[in-house]
């Protein structure tokens, strides 16, 4: 909160890895602090926990940020449950107050409502600059936002090489987790880089039905000039601007058709490549969630 300036964290322990288990009173402890640190309208601490679960079939690994409304919810650990552990997962949230986040450049969606948003960015990297994993969920049909952790295994939460802006309608535990399900989220590399997607009316996270080629709306305010703005859909390059100012309302009219569109802006600088979940405190991207089509 003082030294990231970070409006909220979540910091997720893994259920069971390496032989360590989360137990109950770790949970419970877990769930406790949490509670203490927030503080409504200043500074939100949301409970959750790492769903460590290393493969499902041939996917590797299957993690999940499992984060909760409200601090008295139960845990479930991959490795205490009979059959099927993901799909246990995603029987089991259904019946909480929580929703899933993706973790790592390699996963599989499920059907699930509670799949809320993809992790493209995080200390480990800059995951969606490099895997296709993303763009083809998306293809098949998933909607889903995007978001930035730091991953950092306590080291430097807020600091660490993704972070997660949101639009909410209050600063809230409640408000936080509702723009999370409604995916007005955004991913950052770690720069502190305020982003807002539009297409036509519809703002990221929304689903649009039209007929026609639409006009992206895109606000930036961020702390360098945008060397450039790229525009997504359907895994293209659709669009894309160059040599704008750090603050800017721009729009580009006349997409083509497509099932889903998201906005890229990348500031000047290099992006060096670090070993392990050690990235560099301000990368220079930003990503917004998806607007969906429906035509």
């Amino acid at each position: 909160r003082h030294k990231a300036k970070i409006d909220f964290v979540a910091i997720t322990d893994n259920d069971y890895v390496y032989g360590g288990r989360l137990s109950d009173a770790g949970w419970h402890k877990t769930m406790t602090q949490t509670q203490a640190w927030s503080a409504e309208g200043s500074f939100i601490a949301i409970p959750g926990y790492e769903w460590t679960q290393p493969n499902w079939g041939p996917v590797r690994p299957q993690h999940r940020s499992v984060l909760f409304t409200s601090y008295d919810q139960p845990i479930l650990r991959w490795r205490d449950v009979e059959g099927d552990p993901i799909e246990a997962l995603v029987s089991w949230i259904s019946t909480t107050d929580g929703l899933l986040n993706t973790q790592h450049a390699n996963f599989y969606l499920t059907e699930s409502e509670r799949e809320a948003n993809m992790e493209v960015c995080c200390g480990w990297g800059d995951y969606i600059n490099k895997s296709v994993c993303f763009h083809e969920h998306l293809n098949r049909g998933f909607k889903t936002g995007f978001v930035g952790t730091s991953d950092g295994h306590r080291r430097s939460p807020g600091l660490g090489g993704g972070l997660t802006g949101l639009w909410v309608r209050e600063f809230t535990l409640a408000g936080i987790m509702e723009a999370f399900r409604s995916r007005r989220c955004y991913a950052t590399a770690g720069a502190r880089i305020g982003l807002g997607f539009w297409i036509d009316d519809a703002f990221m996270g929304q689903t649009l039905t039209t007929g026609g080629r639409p006009t992206a709306r895109i606000t930036v305010q961020a702390p360098r000039e945008i060397e450039k703005l790229e525009i997504f859909g359907d895994g293209e390059v659709v669009a894309s601007r160059t040599g704008l100012p750090s603050v800017f309302d721009e729009e580009i009219q006349d997409l083509p058709p497509c099932s889903w569109y998201y906005a890229k802006v990348a500031m000047p600088g290099a992006f060096p490549e670090y070993p392990s979940n050690i990235a560099p405190a301000e990368g220079p991207w930003a990503w917004s969630s998806p607007v969906f089509m429906e035509r």
